[in-house]
């Protein structure tokens, strides 16, 4: 078995199909059959619990625990795993493997490359899914579904890929046996990329610009997130999967105080992954001069999983605030308008999020990797609740994004 690279840290995971070099002796070609080897790249990836920051530097942060490759056709109809062999260590062939467990990937495999040989002539795609836990079926894996809450730890994350197989031009020379004569088999190629199903909003903490005389004192009690799909559809067209369901909106007026209110305090269902609660997280007014203010989440960076590409998901964050009129007044703010600097360094407007996409909000004017979620003390008004937030935008991959409140 040829052993060469799976890198274990870049931004997406990627199967390439790619020629034998074996010398070509014979004129036969054998149209009934194809070889193809595969070269599994950048599986394994920057490990973090579902809570950690992706990192800036190229890296992403999804993790495979187990990994199985098909081999079938445009029509998903079977697959094509009988009587595919790959290269032994005599100069021989022995079956082909296309599943590799947690054991295997933690074995000490630092890459995989497969030779497959006597492929169908039939086969015309290759498939991949990692982390379903185990050693699926073709029928299974096609079937897959899942829930968002099931998604929310970045290190079991339903990872798919597929990719059409493409003629290289390059042949590679079948053994001769007792029967049959040496004969030549045409080399196909393919890159499918691995990917996760679900984008990705960090939270590191909040900011807050006090830029008036009302308040001197905010406090940050919630912070939740609605207008999500729950879950993904079947695997197949694309085979990564694609958002299900009908859209989560337990509060269906965000304007309204007793509606708001109402599900922070008293509503039912009201907690889970998409809801975060805080104690001690209290904005002061600074007594030096300056008027920002900015407190990280004590427990550390807070991330939240929605199934792509799909809609903006609405953010809501309840408060309770201190000023001339009174102490622990409640308020809130919400928003589902976040900007983001282009390439060009131009403003843009999130319109709908995307897989394998990391948004982490980010103060305006800080340094890529602030975090922190950015409002104004004039946000806090009655009349002007909705924000407008920038988020940093990365590919599995961080994008830096404010939100507009």
């Amino acid at each position: 078995m040829k052993i060469t690279k799976l890198m274990l840290s870049a931004l997406v995971a990627a199967a390439a199909l790619v020629s034998c070099n074996k010398e070509n002796h014979s004129p036969s070609l054998d149209e009934s059959v194809k070889t193809v080897e595969m070269s599994v790249a950048n599986m394994i990836m920057t490990r973090g619990e579902a809570g950690d920051k992706i990192k800036l530097d190229g890296t992403t942060a999804v993790h495979v625990n187990d990994f199985q490759i098909f081999l079938t056709d445009n029509s998903y109809s079977k697959d094509y795993y009988e009587g595919v062999k790959i290269d032994g260590d005599n100069n021989d062939y022995i079956d082909a493997k296309f599943y590799w467990s947690a054991d295997d990937l933690s074995a000490g495999f630092t890459s995989i490359e497969e030779n497959y040989h006597y492929v169908s002539h039939h086969c015309t795609k290759i498939i991949a899914v990692a982390n379903a836990g185990k050693q699926l079926t073709l029928a299974e894996a096609l079937a897959l579904k899942s829930v968002i809450g099931e998604q929310q730890d970045q290190k079991k994350l339903l990872l798919f890929a597929e990719a059409d197989l493409v003629e290289t031009g390059r042949t590679h020379q079948t053994e001769a046996t007792e029967t049959t004569e040496a004969k030549y088999s045409e080399v196909y190629e393919a890159n499918p990329v691995l990917k996760p199903t679900v984008a990705r909003f960090e939270v590191d903490g909040f900011a807050l610009n006090y830029s008036g005389d009302e308040y001197t004192s905010v406090t940050v009690k919630d912070i939740a997130f609605q207008d999500y799909m729950p879950a993904m559809s079947a695997a197949v067209a694309p085979f990564r999967g694609l958002p299900g369901g009908e859209a989560v909106i337990p509060i269906a007026n965000l304007d309204s105080d007793s509606d708001v209110y109402g599900w922070f305090n008293t509503g039912t269902n009201n907690t889970g992954w998409f809801r975060d609660s805080f104690t001690g997280l209290v904005l002061d007014k600074p007594t030096d001069g300056t008027t920002l203010v900015k407190k990280d989440i004590a427990e550390g960076p807070r991330a939240y999983h929605f199934f792509a590409p799909a809609q903006v998901p609405d953010m809501i964050i309840n408060l309770s605030v201190t000023g001339t009129s009174g102490t622990n007044i409640p308020a809130y703010i919400w928003t589902d308008q976040f900007s983001y600097l282009d390439d060009e360094n131009v403003k843009q407007y999130l319109t709908s999020i995307e897989p394998g996409t990391v948004y982490r909000m980010s103060f305006a004017g800080e340094a890529s990797g602030d975090g922190s979620i950015p409002f104004d003390e004039e946000d806090l008004n009655v009349v002007e609740r909705c924000l407008d937030v920038t988020v940093d935008v990365h590919d599995w991959i961080v994008v830096l994004v404010t939100p507009e409140f």
